[in-house]
This record gives C-alpha cells, sequence and structure tokens, in this order.
C-alpha cells in the first residue's frame, strides 16, 4: 500500500481508483476489501461521500494497529501470546526470590487480565452481590464464563516460554495447613488421593468434566462440600516454574510491557461475550462487574468491604436469611427463562 501517492485534500471517484492510487490489487472479496480500508485507516484520515474517498489528512506517524481478543486467541497465531509471555519474564526477572509455585490467580493479576479484586471476590460472591445489587446469578456465570477462558491463555504463554526454552512448567496441587496457614506442595500420593476423589464427585453428580462443574452453581457448591468431607484439606491449583536464570536474562533483555494494553482486549472480550440479546436485560451487572474485577485502571480494593459485609452477614443470618433467600429464588425464575439453554436453575 503506497500512501505516498495520497495528498491531503484528495478526492478518490471510487474504489477501483482509490486501489490503482494505492499500488494494491481491487477485489470484490468483502472481507478483503474491508481489510484493506481498515489498513488505510492506519496512515490517514478518510471520509466517504457516496463512491468517492476524501482524503481529509495523511497522518505523519502511522497508527499502531489495535490488538483484538478474537486475535489474542486464535490457535495458530502465536504473535500475541509471545508479547503476553514477555509479562511473565519480566515478573520473574524482577522477582526471583517470590517465585516458587505460582497461583493462577496471581498470574490473572501479572498479565493485566484482571485486577486483585477477581481472586478475592469470588470468595464473597454474596456480599459482592449485596454491595453492589448485582443478580447473584449473574455474578456466578460471569466467573464460570471468564475463569475458564483467562485459564486458556495463561497455559498458551506458559507453553510458549517452555518453547523458548526459558522454563518448564507443570501444574501442582497447593495445601494450606489450617493449624499453620504455611502453603506447600502436595506429594504424589496426596494429589492422587485428590484426583481420584474429585473424580468420584464429578461422576457422583452426573458431570463429564470440571466445565460442566463451573456453570452449575448448586452442583458447585455441592461438589466443594463433597471434596472437602472426603479430604478434610484445603487445596488448590497452582503452575510450578522451572526457570533457567541465564535463559530468563535473555529473553528479558528483549520484551517491553503489555498489561495496560492486555486488559482492555479483556474487557472488550468480557463486554462481547455477555453482549448477546438474551443477556441484554443483565447488561448493567456485567458492566459493573467487568470495572470492579476485571479493569486493571481500577485500584480501589474492596476485599475489606466485602469482609466486613460477611461479617455482619453472619450477626443478621437469622434475620435477613429468608429475606435473602427469596430474593434469590426470584431472580433464579426470571433467568431460567434465558440461561435454561446453558444450565439448569432449580
Amino acid at each position: 500500500m503506497n500512501i505516498n501517492n495520497l495528498g491531503n485534500g484528495q478526492i478518490l471517484k471510487n474504489y477501483k481508483e482509490l486501489c490503482t492510487t494505492l499500488e494494491i490489487k481491487s477485489t470484490t472479496n468483502g472481507i478483503t476489501k474491508n481489510k484493506q480500508l481498515e489498513e488505510l485507516k492506519l496512515y490517514c484520515n478518510y471520509e466517504k461521500q457516496g463512491n468517492k474517498f476524501v482524503i481529509k489528512e495523511i497522518y505523519e506517524t502511522p497508527i499502531d494497529p489495535v490488538l483484538t481478543i478474537d486475535d489474542l486467541l486464535k490457535t495458530k497465531n502465536n504473535k500475541y501470546i509471545k508479547l503476553l509471555a514477555n509479562i511473565i519474564v519480566e515478573y520473574l526477572y524482577n522477582n526471583p526470590d517470590e517465585v516458587k509455585e505460582v497461583p493462577i490467580s496471581r498470574l490473572f493479576v501479572m498479565l493485566g487480565i484482571t485486577n486483585t479484586n477477581y481472586n478475592s471476590a469470588n470468595y464473597y460472591r454474596k456480599e459482592l452481590s449485596q454491595l453492589y445489587d448485582i443478580r447473584l446469578a449473574s455474578i456466578y456465570y460471569f466467573y464460570s464464563n471468564t475463569r475458564m477462558e483467562f485459564k486458556s491463555i495463561i497455559e498458551r504463554c506458559l507453553n510458549n516460554l517452555k518453547n523458548r526454552r526459558v522454563l518448564n512448567w507443570y501444574k501442582v496441587v497447593m495445601i494450606k495447613d489450617e493449624r499453620t496457614k504455611q502453603l506447600y506442595k502436595a506429594d504424589k500420593e496426596t494429589e492422587k488421593f485428590i484426583i481420584d476423589t474429585e473424580k468420584e464427585a464429578l461422576q457422583y453428580l452426573n458431570l463429564n468434566n470440571m466445565y460442566e462443574l463451573m456453570k452449575d452453581r448448586k452442583k458447585l457448591k455441592e461438589f466443594n462440600k463433597i471434596i472437602y468431607k472426603e479430604t478434610n484439606i484445603n487445596y488448590f491449583y497452582a503452575y510450578d516454574l522451572v526457570i533457567g536464570e541465564k535463559a530468563l536474562k535473555i529473553e528479558y533483555n528483549n520484551i517491553q510491557e503489555y498489561k495496560e494494553n492486555l486488559n482492555k482486549l479483556i474487557i472488550d472480550r468480557t463486554t462481547k461475550i455477555f453482549n448477546k440479546d438474551k443477556y441484554k436485560l443483565f447488561e448493567n451487572d456485567y458492566k459493573l462487574l467487568n470495572d470492579i474485577l476485571i479493569n486493571f485502571a481500577n485500584k480501589e480494593v474492596i476485599l475489606s468491604d466485602l469482609q466486613n459485609k460477611h461479617t455482619n452477614n453472619i450477626k443478621d443470618y437469622n434475620s435477613s436469611r429468608e429475606m435473602l433467600n427469596e430474593k434469590y429464588r426470584q431472580e433464579q425464575k426470571e433467568l431460567k427463562s434465558i440461561f435454561f439453554d446453558i444450565y439448569d436453575i432449580q
């Protein structure tokens, strides 16, 4: 595309003349044509007047193309995954003493996928609903959709670094000692026991995999009860990273930060997920959840508010229980007609 052939105020009578001027091939393929016109917007400001193209301004410096989250998730396109993996390199390089077994939630924040509220609010969903007047069912569905997609991005980044010979990674089970509050990695026998227990719980609940479980609030709650009753272990999954120190330094010298840009892409993605007609009734809920839990520019930490609300809920439990349950039952009825094809609300 030869932009040097264009000038400010120039008028081109139609698309064919535009292509001739730019020295590009004209096409009848709508997708290809749109890509050409989108690329042109990076170099100049133009206006369509019927079939005519009026060149309003030639930019001195071309605009950097805006990435989309769909670009990021394309299976065959690792260009943007590499950029995200570079953020992990930067963190590992700057925090060598902290990096052993990295919780998935920390990687969410590290990459700018979410803010710090995302993980902590997951443990206070009812309080989040009360504080911001958001339907509880909306919160459950928000987490079940976003968490699976975010984990997919993380693991593609780790595989990218593995292929670049920066590190090896393994998914591990971390156990929290309730008495000492210390974290330690589960041994193989404990991990086997947890895997067997999770599989038996899925089979008992007539579920095939964890993805199906995450979509069903009622069964998720029952699953967690079964696991804790059978194992009596407080555990979570993390990534064990084995890092080459020299390899890490080599990569670190060649990277740039992309955290804010990624966060904008993630917001675009979650907006797109919930920007369908069947979600229109709850559009404001999802916008607010995006701002509270995802937007990296939001520096407000709400954990103490949620904890205080949780404490008050315990105090007021008997008096408010029936009112809250009735409120949620009404929400379920409202949502059932919309989500019946996605997950069953009893």
